[in-house]
C-alpha cells in the first residue's frame, strides 16, 4: 500500500495541476487533488471483484484520513475541534468520490468539469475546469487500462501532469458546459 499511496501523493502534488490545471495552491486545493487521486483509484479498486483490491481501497481511504488528522493537527487544531472537523472532510471526501465516480462512469465530461469546478477549483465559476476534467478523465482511463496487480504491489505509477496536459492541443474537443 505504501508504494501506490506515495505515488497518488506525488500525482497530488504534481507542480503541472497547479501551474496548467488552475488548482489553487493551498492547503485545500492539495487536499482535493490529494482526494481527487485517491478518489481515483478507489474507483478503480471497486472494479474488481477481489477481496484484496476492496481491503486496498479501505486502506487508501484510512490513509488519506489519518494524513488529513496529521495535517490539521500541524495547523494547530486541537482535539475540540477535530471530530467536526474529520466529519466535514469525510463528507467532503465522498461526496466528491460519488460526483466524480458518477461523471466518469457515463462519461460525462460536463459533469465531471462542473463538479471539479464547483470543489478542486473552490466554486471559481469562471474557472476554467477543461484542463483538470480531461486530466481526471485521462487518469480514470489509464487506471481503467492498468492491472489491478500493479495496484495491489503499489507500482502503478501516475503520468505527470504536466505530460498530459500538454498533449491537450487546441484541437482537443471542449465539453459543452
Amino acid at each position: 500500500m505504501q508504494g501506490l499511496y506515495g505515488a497518488i501523493v506525488a500525482a497530488g502534488r504534481d507542480a503541472g495541476l497547479y501551474q496548467s490545471a488552475h488548482v489553487p495552491d493551498t492547503p485545500l486545493g492539495r487536499f482535493e487533488m490529494l482526494a481527487l487521486h485517491v478518489a481515483l483509484v478507489v474507483r478503480r479498486l471497486r472494479i474488481e471483484d477481489d477481496n484484496a483490491c476492496q481491503e486496498l481501497a479501505q486502506e487508501l481511504t484510512d490513509r488519506l484520513f489519518t494524513d488529513i488528522d496529521h495535517a490539521q493537527r500541524e495547523l494547530g487544531i486541537g482535539d475540540l475541534g477535530m471530530r467536526h472537523r474529520m466529519k466535514a472532510m469525510g463528507k467532503m471526501y465522498y461526496g466528491r468520490l460519488d460526483a466524480y465516480g458518477a461523471a466518469l462512469d457515463k462519461g460525462d465530461g460536463s459533469g465531471l468539469a462542473s463538479a471539479l469546478r464547483r470543489n478542486a477549483l473552490a466554486g471559481a465559476m469562471d474557472a476554467d475546469a477543461q484542463p483538470l476534467a480531461i486530466y481526471a478523465a485521462t487518469m480514470a482511463k489509464t487506471l481503467d487500462q492498468s492491472e489491478a496487480a500493479t495496484l495491489l504491489d503499489g507500482s502503478f505509477r501516475f503520468p505527470s501532469a504536466a505530460t498530459v496536459l500538454a498533449a491537450i492541443s487546441d484541437t482537443t474537443p471542449r465539453v459543452e458546459e
